[in-house]
């Protein structure tokens, strides 16, 4: 991979997050699983221009997510010793976390979009809402999980990153658990979800950030040399 290939790779991941985190400030605290019917439809009432931004910018940071993966895939190929098939389950885990945030996202427009009359349906759609960008999680579990360990394996600066994904990694089943519980903190929409996103968005910015150095220092060493 050339310099110029992976400064495009690292700010491709630069924008996933910084989408991302404006989608969230959007809107930080929106209705969580189990919300009563009349505390969404007040929401949507109040926020509804925001949570449409919010939907489109998360769908967004999904499709920068699956080509940042895959550029960083690429570049692994060639600096770290991982099996082959891990790239590949790393690349398809991002596929599966971007897929379920976009047809989530899809869903958070429409409510945001045409409030139903009926409130049941607003506060059917808002937990489906919430238990979809849940679910993402497994996707994020798979991609963040196999890019800890081919981090590890190139056994130089990156094995550092690779260590803090192995961290992030192990909150992921935290983040997943939220689905079973209808309140408290770790209702699906409340503090583990955005735990969850939250870690998952530090070390893909981390990530991001590492490959833009790593650019830069293939580009001194090329006009060095």
């Amino acid at each position: 991979m050339t310099v110029g290939q992976l400064r495009v790779v690292g700010w491709l991941g630069v924008a996933a997050a910084a989408v991302f985190t404006v989608a969230f400030l959007l809107d930080p605290t929106p209705p969580t699983a189990g919300a009563p019917a009349s505390a969404v439809l007040a929401h949507i009432a109040t926020t509804g221009a925001a949570d449409r931004a919010a939907a489109f910018l998360f769908a967004l940071s999904a499709a920068g997510l699956v080509a940042f993966i895959a550029g960083v895939r690429a570049w692994f190929e060639n600096i770290s010793s991982a099996p082959r098939w891990w790239g590949t389950a790393m690349f398809g885990g991002s596929i599966l976390a971007g897929a379920s945030l976009v047809v989530t996202s899809a869903l958070f427009f429409l409510l945001s979009s045409h409030a139903p009359a009926n409130g049941e349906v607003a506060a059917y759609l808002n937990d489906a809402i919430n238990y979809g960008f849940v679910f993402a999680g497994f996707g994020v579990l798979v991609t963040v999980g196999f890019l800890a360990a081919s981090m590890v394996t190139t056994g130089g600066p990156l094995a550092l990153m690779g260590r803090i994904g192995v961290a992030v990694t192990m909150v992921q089943p935290l983040f997943l658990a939220s689905t079973f519980f209808a309140s408290g903190p770790l209702v699906a929409g409340g503090v583990a979800t955005i735990i969850g996103f939250g870690f998952t968005g530090i070390f893909i910015l981390l990530t991001a950030i590492s490959v833009l150095l790593f650019a830069r220092l293939m580009s001194a060493a090329a006009r060095q040399s």
